[in-house]
């Protein structure tokens, strides 16, 4: 029985082995890079500012010559004309070839093609801003996943260290009341806390474990593997004095593009407005047709057209009076979400400092709580101090080195946020 525990904990200490093995190594570098190529939501964004683009070119087809080649061949007869002397008959069937080439060109459409081509850049930049706020969306999900991985290594590492202080403690309160010096209660209460410890130590694995699939579904992967970050994110103190608020807002990308918004529906009050103008065009035509193939007889001809609409029962000016009001409700948009995106950015601000400060603070304390927790040891195992007081700086100490690590996270979350907030980040 003792041989096949040994094997046992011999296999689980082997497979354990291998999981920390098959962990792949990531930097900080090395995820922007990996992000940047193969994120799907980037991916997406990339391809909608491609398919904008050539809308783009298609409207701006408008403003060229349209050329088109026919080719035909027609089989059919005719009734004899009515009150000819031969009776009314059928003529034999004849066949008929025909080719011809043709070219329309608008010379004015009342602006509407114009119009068009404003649309369609503005959604073409619509696009392209969308991308910097999918980038940035992007960048800020990496940053706190990162963050999230290198918070839960560090927290395994640290609960291995609470573990074996735990221990020590326990050893040290075992000795002292077997001893006699120590009552049952603080054995108990100690042997609790080593417990503790372990089942914290779970968490922070299991926590490892999602914090790692999370920054693989944003680097794009699929597989299912152990992720290892190998540095810390880069941290930036935040600038002082405090930016303009309001020159943030408008240059963020959120503002332009909802900016976007407001240019597309100008566009759509001059094409609304076209209908009031004529509308003019040509065409021309040169083909050949006869009986055999290929027809010899050229035939041409040239046409100018002009389409003016009289009388639209009230369509025109309603189409006109719609353009408007979406043109004014996009432009009060827009003013409403500069005021939004200054109150934004401004509080993003001030959690950027407070958690930059947080960080200073609280590895303070840590500081002050290691020097207390090594004379308290020193004190207690001297018969110095009670139990009581020397479990509350032992407790304090634990506590202090768990909140400087998610000081940490959360500088790196605040400076991700701040960033979003103005549409940038860390993917080029």
């Amino acid at each position: 029985m003792r041989e096949l525990k040994k094997g046992v904990i011999l296999f689980a200490l082997g497979w354990r082995s291998l999981q920390v093995q098959a962990a792949t190594d990531l930097s900080w570098q090395a995820s922007i890079q990996e992000v940047a190529r193969n994120n799907a939501q980037m991916q997406a964004a990339r391809e909608d500012v491609s398919a904008t683009q050539q809308n783009v070119i298609a409207r701006k087809s408008a403003f060229f010559p349209q050329v088109s080649a026919s080719f035909g061949y027609r089989y059919g007869g005719a009734e004899s004309v009515p009150g000819s002397p031969a009776p009314s008959t059928f003529n034999d069937p004849v066949g008929n070839w025909t080719t011809g080439l043709r070219v329309d060109q608008s010379l004015f459409s009342g602006w509407a093609d114009e119009a068009r081509v404003d649309q369609a850049e503005a959604l073409s930049r619509k696009a392209e801003r969308s991308l910097e706020q999918v980038r940035a969306q992007v960048s800020s999900e990496l940053k706190a996943a990162y963050a999230n991985l290198v918070y839960a290594q560090k927290a395994i590492r640290l609960q291995d260290d609470i573990i074996g202080r735990r221990q020590e403690n326990l050893r040290l309160v075992e000795l002292r009341f077997e001893s006699g010096r120590e009552n049952k209660g603080s054995v108990l209460l100690s042997q609790a806390y080593l417990s503790q410890a372990r089942y914290e130590a779970l968490q922070a694995r299991n926590t490892m474990q999602v914090a790692g699939a999370q920054l693989a579904r944003i680097l794009g992967r699929d597989e299912r593997e152990n992720l290892r970050v190998t540095d810390d994110v880069p941290v930036i103190k935040p600038p002082t004095p405090q930016p303009d608020f309001a020159a943030l807002a408008t240059s963020s990308v959120e503002y332009r593009l909802a900016a976007t918004d407001t240019e597309s529906a100008q566009s759509a009050v001059t094409l609304a407005r076209s209908a009031y103008f004529p509308k003019l065009a040509f065409a021309g035509e040169y083909g050949r047709q006869g009986d055999a193939f290929f027809p010899q007889r050229d035939s041409w001809s040239l046409a100018l057209s002009v389409n003016y609409p009289l009388f639209t029962s009230g369509l025109n000016r309603a189409e006109t009076q719609v353009a408007v009001s979406r043109l004014n409700a996009a432009q009060e948009t827009l003013v409403n979400l500069r005021r939004q995106l200054s109150s934004r950015l401004q509080q993003s601000y001030a959690a950027w400092t407070e958690a930059e400060e947080r960080v200073r603070v609280e590895e303070t304390f840590l500081k002050a709580a290691q020097l207390r927790a090594e004379i308290a040891r020193s004190k207690y195992n001297n018969g110095l101090i009670s139990f009581e007081d020397w479990d509350q700086i032992e407790s304090e100490l634990v506590t202090r080195q768990r909140t400087v690590l998610s000081s940490q996270r959360d500088r790196v979350t605040a400076e991700a946020s701040f960033e979003l907030a103005q549409g940038k980040g860390v993917i080029p």
